[in-house]
This record gives structure tokens, sequence and C-alpha cells, in this order.
């Protein structure tokens, strides 16, 4: 019976438990339906976040390669940044004082700017020092940070007004270029920001395509300051001074002031020459250093409305310095003067340089006028400060305009005469103080035989053309046609070849590396005897460099040239110098051959004749004009005399037909 029972019992059950397992197996599958959609639901919801994120990207790396600028291509991120995270606002912040502080440069984004008001004004000029802050916090490690709760006095510019602007949260990360934190966005939203792996990822890639902006940025504001400013001082350049001139005739009022000061360095070609280049860009460094800081010692004690200022340098020896306002109305002369003493100072410049020397034009206009004008003007008037010595300030006057004007013509004219070769040699005689019918040689004399103004005396364009540097062209002009007529002089033969040209030489034609090959080069051409060739040197060219001097006169001794030292006692007649220098003759300057009969100048021929005696000089007095000067300067020991008493200069014809 209890067999049955249990059978019974066995068999009314399994539908139950068939029922309960179908069930159960139901469950399964339907989590694991659940489960499955879930996971594809999650990816989903990963691919679409990945494709956003990927498209934020795209579109910051093409705001980041527009053409626009820095300012442009920001903006464009923050505004894609904030759209795309669904953020309240973005700031950007630059990074300065050697990566110490973070700087707010007034560019942010909000898509609710009216709402935002107070809280944008107050971060437009803010600033966070390392550690400070979020952005102060990205500056110190690199990395991106986030607000853990609501923001503070410390984390904000002000944490009550960015509660109450309903900012509830927030996020900074840094803008790099090759490692180095050089930017930072800040972001703000009302609700918390998770920064997880995959939007830290995104904002690092962000913040490497935003840091090319800024090596961009960089590389543009490198090529605007190469190009308005002096690469040897750092000075503004000529373009940077237009630039500020302009600026200032567009804003200058009737009662407005300007000065302009144009300082030249005087001997700035006699230092590239003699010691190099390199030691002219130091001295030209020197010079603008010591510029700038007087300029700048006297722009302190002034206030921006009371006067300003600018100097800048606008060629190899020039610079320019503008001064703006009636501050300066009493000071450009006593500045002119700080500069004079400033330059003065030995300190530090190259070896061989004792001071610099500059020549100094000042001009001024008030109220209305041509600025540029006033700029020529003060070169005008610093041109007359190098005609008067140099080492001294000129301030303009309208005199000088006609001056100036007439210099430049010259110099045009100089240049078509040069090209054209409007010039001819007349030759003076030198006679032998014994016996004054003995002619001994010419002195070569270049005259201008101008098509309108007829022959022209040297002290007329010689200057200008020493000043512009065409005395170069003229020089060897005048080497190459005296050399010429030796040779027609050789021809004749006889007692003619044994006769002399004596060819005044300019300091810069005889310093130049290229003079003694050239002396070298005209004998071996024109095929003269280099005995008949003497070469006549001032004082000022002999001294200028004496080692290079010594040089070129034992190179063109050792070929027979002889020398003479013209205008002796006018420069720095030193002993020293005679002895280190082998020439052959002194010539004694006129100004003591006219006053030759007073006590102290014939004291002073004797003397010069005495010491030229002693170191085996022959000596020549020039400038005689009448027969009782001519025996005076006999009397006193000189060998040879010349001046107007025993010829007058005369064409090559005429002065050899006296022979």
């Amino acid at each position: 019976m209890a067999i049955v029972s249990a059978l019974y019992d066995r068999f009314t059950s399994a539908p139950d438990d068939r029922i309960q397992r179908l069930e159960r197996r139901l469950k399964r599958e339907h989590k694991a339906r659940l489960d499955a959609e879930a996971i594809a639901e999650a990816g989903l919801r990963a691919l679409y976040s990945s494709q956003r994120r990927l498209a934020l990207l795209q579109k910051v790396t093409v705001a980041a390669n527009s053409p626009g600028g820095l300012r442009q291509s920001f903006h464009a991120a923050l505004e894609e940044i904030c759209t795309d995270l669904d953020l309240v606002c973005g700031i950007a912040y630059t990074v300065v004082n050697g990566g110490e502080t973070a700087r707010a440069i007034d560019l942010w984004f909000s898509a609710e700017p009216s709402r935002l008001f107070d809280f944008i004004e107050l971060s437009r000029d803010a600033e966070f020092r390392l550690g400070e802050g979020l952005p102060g916090r990205v500056l110190a490690d690199g990395q991106a940070h986030v607000l853990d709760e609501t923001p503070d006095d410390e984390e904000l510019p002000s944490g009550s007004l960015a509660f109450t602007s309903g900012l509830g949260s927030g996020f900074a990360f840094p803008i790099t270029l090759a490692g180095e934190t050089v930017a930072i966005f800040e972001f703000f939203c009302r609700r918390y920001v998770l920064l997880d792996t995959d939007l830290r990822d995104l904002l690092q890639q962000i913040g490497i395509q935003l840091g090319r902006v800024v090596e961009r940025e960089r590389s543009r504001q490198v090529l605007v300051h190469e190009a308005r400013h002096d690469a040897l001082t750092g000075l503004p350049n000529r373009i940077a001074l237009l630039e500020r001139i302009s600026a200032a005739a567009n804003a200058r009022s009737e009662d407005a002031l300007v000065k302009i000061m144009v300082v030249d360095l005087d001997e700035l070609k006699r230092v590239n020459d003699l010691m190099g280049h390199s030691a002219g860009d130091q001295l030209i460094k020197h010079a603008a250093r010591r510029l700038e800081d007087c300029v700048l010692s006297r722009q302190r004690l002034m206030t921006a409305s009371e006067g300003s200022s600018c100097v800048s340098r606008v060629g190899g020896d020039e610079f320019i310095i503008l001064l703006e306002g009636r501050a300066w109305i009493d000071q450009a002369k006593d500045l002119a003067a700080q500069m004079h003493q400033a330059l003065a100072q030995p300190e530090g410049l190259p070896a061989g340089v004792s001071r610099i020397k500059a020549s100094i034009g000042i001009a001024r206009l008030e109220g209305a006028g041509d600025l540029e004008q006033l700029v020529r003007n003060a070169d005008v008037a610093m041109y007359a400060a190098k005609e008067r010595g140099g080492a001294i300030t000129v301030e303009f006057d309208d005199s000088m305009r006609d001056t100036f004007r007439f210099r430049h013509e010259l110099e045009q004219e100089l240049r078509e005469a040069i090209r054209t070769r409007q010039f001819v040699l007349n030759f003076q005689p030198i006679v032998e103080a014994a016996d004054p019918n003995v002619i001994v040689g010419f002195e070569a004399l270049v005259r201008w035989k101008h098509p309108q103004r007829g022959l022209i005396h040297p002290a007329e364009f010689i200057p200008t053309a020493e000043s512009c540097g065409l005395i170069l062209y003229l020089g060897d002009w005048v080497l190459e046609e005296a050399c010429s007529a030796i040779s027609r002089l050789n021809a004749r033969g006889g007692r003619w070849a044994d006769r002399y040209v004596a060819v005044n030489v300019a300091a810069r034609q005889f310093l130049s590396a290229s003079f003694s090959a050239r002396v070298g080069e005209l004998i071996m051409r024109k095929g003269i005897d280099p005995k008949n060739l003497r070469l006549e040197v001032t004082e000022g060219a002999a001294i200028t460099d004496a080692r290079r001097t010594r040089e070129v006169l034992e190179q063109i001794r050792r070929w027979g040239v002889k020398t003479s030292l013209d205008d002796f006692g006018t420069g720095y007649s030193s002993l020293s110098y005679l002895q280190q220098l082998p020439f052959d003759t002194l010539k004694i300057d006129k100004s003591f051959v006219a006053n030759a009969g007073e006590t102290r100048s014939a004291q002073i021929v004797r003397t010069i004749v005495e010491l030229a005696r002693s170191l085996d000089l022959s000596v020549v007095a020039e400038g005689i004009e009448n027969a009782s000067q001519g025996k005076r300067l006999a009397s006193l020991g000189c060998d040879y005399l010349q001046g107007y008493h025993y010829g007058h200069p005369l064409t090559e014809s005429e002065a050899f037909a006296r022979l």
C-alpha cells in the first residue's frame, strides 16, 4: 500500500516540477537577454560618447589650425568644449612669470553671458600663483583638476558670487607645448563633472592641439619683433620708429611738443676698419645701452601724460630718439650733454677704444607740422655737428636747410662727375730751397671741371666726397691718372726721369686693405719707376691706425715709393709716431709758413727742421706766396719749397714744359 501511494505522489507532482524548472529556465534566459541588452546599450553609449568626443577633438583641431590667430582659435575651442560638454562658461589663461603665474587674458565664452556678467567681469584680470585655485593647481603639476565641492574663494575670484551664479563645479586642464604648460583652460558647470580616463585623455589631446596655436603665436611674435627691432641692440628699428611717429602725428594736439634727436657715432667706421666688425658691434651695443639709460633715467621721473620717448637704431652708426610731451621741452640739450658724458666713459669698450664720440642733432616741432620733415631737420643738424668737428650737439635752425640742400645736390653732382670723368689733374711745382729754379717734382692736385660752374677748387668738394664715401673712387682715379702722367714723364728719358709726382692720399683710401696692392698693380701696369711716385698722408690718417700705416709704408717703400707726412704741425705731431712710421719727408703746413716772419712761428719751423734732421727726413714748406717767405724758410733749413710764388697748379703739358 505504501508503494502504491509513493508512485501516485510521484506521478501526480511531476507536472508542477516541470513547470517550475521551465520557469527558472525562462528567468535565466530573460536575465541573459537583459544583460546582453545592457551590454549592447552600454557599448552603444560608449560608442556614441567616443564619437562625440572624437567629433569634439576634430572641431578643436580645426579651430587650432584656423588662420585667425591665438585669440580666435582659443575662443572657438572654448565655445566648442562648452557646447559639447554642456558647460556654463570657459575662461582662458596664459602662463607668465617663468611658469609661476596663470593670468587671465580677457578671453572667455558663455552661453549665458548676461546672467554671468558679474562673475565674468571679475574673472577678466584674475591671476593665480603656483598651487592657487584650479589654474594654479594645473600649473603646479601639469595635470587636469576638478573641483570636488562648491567652490570657495581659493578656487574662484569670488566663491560666493560663483555660488549665487549657479556654478556648482568646474575643472581645468593644461595647454601644452613640448611638455611645457603654456596656457590653461578653466570651465564651470552646475553639476559635478567626473574626469574619467576617457575625458582626461580627450582633454590631453585638446591641450596638445591648442599648444600648436601657442607655438605659432610665439613664432609670429618673434617675426613681428624681429621686423620691428634691431637684431644687434634690441632697440626699435626704423619701421617701429615710423609707427611711433605716425601715431604721434595722429594724436598730436595744437599744444603738443615733439623733439627728435639724431645721434651718429663719429668713429665707428674707423673701429670697423682697424679692429674688425666684431669690435664695431660691441661699440654699437655699448652706445645703445648708454643712450637708452640716459633717456630712461629722465623718463622714469615723468608720468605718461607728461612725456614719452622712443630710442631707436635706424642705421649702422645712427640712432634716432623721439621725445614727446611738454616735460621734454627744456630737457633735450641737457639730455644730449648727459649722452656725451655717458658715451665718453671707457668702461667695457673694445680694447684700443677709450671713449665713444657722437655728433647729435636736435629738431623741435610744436603743434601741427610734418614729423617726417622734423626727422630730416634733426639729421641736417647732426651733419652740421659733424662738419664742426663732431662730438658736439647742434640744434636745427632754418639756415641749415639750404646748407643741407646744397650738400645733397653736391653729392649727387659728384656721383655724376665720377661716372662721366669730369675731373682733371693739375700739377704744382716743388723746387729746391737752395736754387728755386730747379724743379724736383710736382704735387698732383685734382680739379673738378664742372659743366656749368667751370673749374672747382678741391676745398669745395673734397669734404663732401670724404663724408659720403666717394673719396675712395675719386682718390683711386687721382692715383691712376698721376701714374699715367709719370709714365709719360718717364718716356721723355734723360733728366726728366728724375722728377717725381706727389699724390695726396685720403685716410680711408690709404688704410683700406687693398691700397698697397693697388699701388703695386699700377706701378707694374703703367711701367713706371717707383722712385717717381711719392705718396702724401696727413697726420690724422697716419695715427688713425699706426700699425696699419706702418705696414703700408713698409710695403710700398720696399718697392722704392717714397712717402711724405703732410700738413705736419696741425695734428698730433707726436715724436713717437715719427719714430715708428718710416716716412721720408715732412711737409710743414702753410699756416706756419704764412707767419714764418714771427718769432714764435719761426721757432716752430726751426724745431720741425731740427726734428726732421734727427730722423733723417727731408723737409718741404708749402704755401709760399712771395720771395721773402721763400728766403725765410730756406734760411730756417727747409730743403724744398712749394707755393704760388714758384708756380700755380698747371695742366700736365704746361707743368712738364717748365722742365
